[in-house]
């Protein structure tokens, strides 16, 4: 999505607009670099659920303070997440997963990418929900996860739409369900997890553009409407649901107090999870 956007932004700013990855600490890397980056409007960065709801509970000693160092400029997508299985699993359908999850906890494997990856909250929504607990199997990234599904070494998996629908349509995985509050355009005989009997599991990683602080108004207020524009565009749109996202917009003058509360919100998840933040 990143590159995506990225072009997008060409276009609606009139500059050069190059991508960067800066990877490291959940994202806290690439959140510090453009935090102490001059605030001209040259450097700004691609966070999410992830980056400031997740990672500053779990990671409270970043370096970084996110409420206080980045303004946020725009929405620009969402991520959800879908629950697959092996192609030749013995769980016909989510129903048999959890009936044989609740029964036998200890013979039912899952993936996740670490302390507050999409794929490791969303699953323990999910547990939490279903009323079980499946021995889970940390993986680096959705490659190495997806490869030990599809070898067998792993029941079940919640992954990003977009990394696995390929999967998916290639017939090595089945999908049971998305993890967000619609069905997803791109796989749309999936149900969402709601449908299923399982409500409180709604769960998508929200994208957003940040700036520096300082970044002056008239700066912040050319990127924000640059944004705006984008995710309101039906081409960009369509290319965000081609690859399994989705559009997710709030009001700029809301961006603010969303992302606090969704940083309160999640605190009291990972404590119920009894998620505890890296010592």
């Amino acid at each position: 999505m990143g590159r995506i956007l990225a072009e997008r932004l060409r276009e609606a700013l009139g500059q050069t607009v190059v991508v960067e990855n800066r990877a490291g600490a959940a994202g806290s890397i690439g959140m510090a670099n453009v935090a102490n980056a001059d605030p001209d409007g040259y450097s700004i960065v691609l966070g999410t659920l992830g980056t400031h709801a997740i990672t500053p509970v779990l990671i409270p000693k970043s370096g970084v303070d996110l409420a206080k160092d980045l303004v946020p400029c725009g929405m620009v997508g969402a991520l959800p997440n879908v629950l697959v299985v092996n192609k030749s699993s013995d769980f016909k359908s989510l129903a048999d997963l959890v009936e044989r999850a609740r029964k036998r906890p200890d013979e039912v494997s899952c993936g996740t990418f670490g302390p507050g990856s999409s794929p490791h909250v969303v699953t323990e929504m999910f547990q939490k929900s279903a009323g079980f607990k499946a021995l889970q199997v940390p993986f680096t990234g959705s490659g190495t996860a997806i490869t030990a599904l599809i070898s067998g070494q792993l029941d079940f998996l919640f992954d990003s739409i977009t990394t696995s629908v390929g999967h998916i349509k290639g017939d090595a995985v089945r999908a049971f369900a998305v993890s967000s509050a619609k069905r997803s355009a791109v796989l749309a005989d999936v149900p969402t997890m709601k449908e299923l009997g399982f409500p409180d599991v709604d769960y998508s990683l929200w994208l957003c553009v940040y700036a520096p602080l300082r970044t002056p108004p008239e700066i912040l207020a050319k990127l924000q409407e640059g944004i705006q524009r984008i995710s309101a565009d039906k081409g960009y749109v369509a290319q965000l649901e081609e690859r399994g996202a989705e559009r997710f917009a709030v009001p700029s003058g809301e961006l603010q107090s969303f992302v606090s509360a969704e940083t309160q919100r999640w605190r009291g998840f990972l404590q119920q999870a009894d998620i505890k933040p890296a010592q």
